[in-house]
């Protein structure tokens, strides 16, 4: 019995000896190692040493790989092996191993042991914008402006085209976000999430856009008629809708060429002023006026055309009348009316027509042909200006109760220094008229000043066969 207690004396300390030498080469193995399940930074450095962490740490940074996502399904990567990444020893793996109670071993060897460090790392600034500069998003075929929502014109009026987002992105943005990515050793960065694509000012569902529409169709919707008593011309959406159009600048604009063409041609269908008209006498043969006189209708072109722009702006329905720089009597037929006077030269007559009724005739001197001072004839004037108690200036004291300008200084007048009995001498105006004035008696000259007003028609011919008499080839002068 005494030979096994001492047997078992014996294996007791062999055992404990043992022990001593298992924990003590563990002891001096994990003081330079890590122990079973250490993770740092993610990184598995079970049973390395601080040189081998280190390692493993650059291999991990030549390995990393951040996937950029682009529009478009377009994506691109970039390596740390290709920007340089460089491991920088900041002395923390070694401060972790001197901190690991590699005394413990035994009970702390068991366990996982999750550690976050700093990443700090280098790498080629220059190498990564040639990296980033190198995407998909910057070459010029996967390039798309953005647009803003605009109005664009349907069938039923305007409505709003909708925004294209576009591809279009900012180099030093992009550069800016990787680096931010690569710092904070991300492996993924989606530059739409991030916000980097330009974006479009303004979208389908803007208010200003969509009251800006409304505007639009407001103004296509004008209903404007031109009335010309026996002809009209209407503008309405058909043509409107080609006008009507958003500036660059973004705000409402109207075709002002498209706007003149249209008045241009109004114009050129309804002016009489100055143009051929025909005529029925007092005789009762029809002649044809020539052009050159000084009385019709004649459109305002300029101010038409912002009147149009103004009333498509309002969005007016509205029958309406041009702005004119001249007017007549009458916007039917040859726009003479029923109201004027009518001179015959080779007849030395005057009627006077007040709405269609004959309110006097009688026989006048006009301008003498042989000196010169014919009367103008073979057209339509309107009536200047209307005076009484006038004075001739280029005769001292020649002196008319009644005088009525219409054409320079040629004009209607009474002229009582013309005895009664010239006016019934055939031919006597040849070589004896006037300076080219119409001179009339008295009780004729003042009914026509009682009748005829500023812009009434004077009708001047020197014979049905022959409507142009002799041509003036003095200048004409009063009296």
């Amino acid at each position: 019995m005494k030979k096994s207690m001492i047997a078992g004396i014996a294996a007791g300390c062999t055992a404990v000896v043992l022990l001593g030498a298992v924990y003590f080469a563990g002891r001096n193995y994990y003081k330079e190692h890590f122990f079973a399940g250490t993770a740092i930074n993610g990184i598995d450095c079970s049973n390395m040493t601080v040189e081998m962490a280190k390692e493993e740490m650059q291999y991990e940074m030549d390995n990393y790989k951040l996937t950029v996502k682009e529009r478009g399904e377009l994506e691109d990567t970039i390596t740390g092996k290709q920007m340089d990444f460089l491991y920088t020893d900041s002395g923390e793996v070694d401060q972790l191993l001197a901190q690991q109670e590699y005394n413990l071993w035994m009970i702390k060897v068991v366990g996982n042991k999750e550690h976050e460090i700093g990443k700090d790392f280098t790498y080629s600034e220059e190498k990564m914008k040639n990296l980033v500069a190198s995407f998909q998003c910057f070459k010029e075929e996967n390039i798309i402006q953005p647009e803003n929502a605009r109005p664009v014109l349907k069938e039923q009026g305007f409505e709003a085209q909708p925004e294209v987002e576009g591809t279009l992105i900012h180099q030093p943005e992009v550069e800016q976000a990787v680096m931010n990515a690569i710092t904070g050793y991300d492996l993924q960065l989606d530059l739409d999430q991030a916000g980097l694509y330009v974006q479009p000012e303004i979208r389908k569902d803007n208010k200003e856009l969509l009251e800006k529409i409304d505007k639009m169709n407001s103004m296509i919707s004008a209903d404007i008629t031109y009335d010309f008593v026996e002809t009209q011309f209407h503008l309405g959406k058909a043509e409107l809708s080609q006008w009507v159009y958003e500036a660059e600048d973004g705000s409402i604009a109207i075709n002002r060429d498209l706007a003149a063409e249209w008045v241009r041609n109004m114009a050129y269908e309804t002016d009489t002023f100055g143009l051929p008209k025909e005529f029925t006498t007092s005789y009762g043969h029809t002649i044809m006026l020539e052009g050159g006189g000084d009385y019709g209708y004649c459109i305002d072109q300029e101010d038409t055309v912002e009147q149009l722009l103004s009333l498509i702006t309002e969005g007016q329905t509205v029958v309406t009348e041009p702005v004119y720089l001249y007017t007549a009597m009458d916007r039917r037929g040859n726009t003479i009316g029923n109201s004027y006077v009518e001179i015959c030269i080779s007849t030395q007559t005057l009627w006077l027509y007040w709405n269609g009724e004959l309110k006097t005739s009688t026989k006048v001197i006009t301008g003498s042909d042989t000196k010169g001072y014919s009367t103008p004839s073979g057209s339509v004037w309107a009536i200047d200006g209307k005076k009484d108690d006038w004075s001739f200036t280029t005769f001292p004291g020649a002196w008319s109760q009644w005088w009525m300008p219409f054409n320079d200084q040629v004009g209607l007048h009474d002229a009582r220094w013309q005895a009664a009995e010239y006016y019934e001498i055939p031919g006597f105006y040849i070589d004896n008229g006037s300076h080219g004035c119409v001179n009339i008696p008295n009780a004729a000259m003042e009914q026509i000043f009682y009748y005829m007003e500023i812009g009434y028609p004077v009708i001047v011919y020197y014979s049905e066969d022959q409507v142009v008499g002799p041509v003036p080839f003095n200048d004409l002068q009063a009296g």
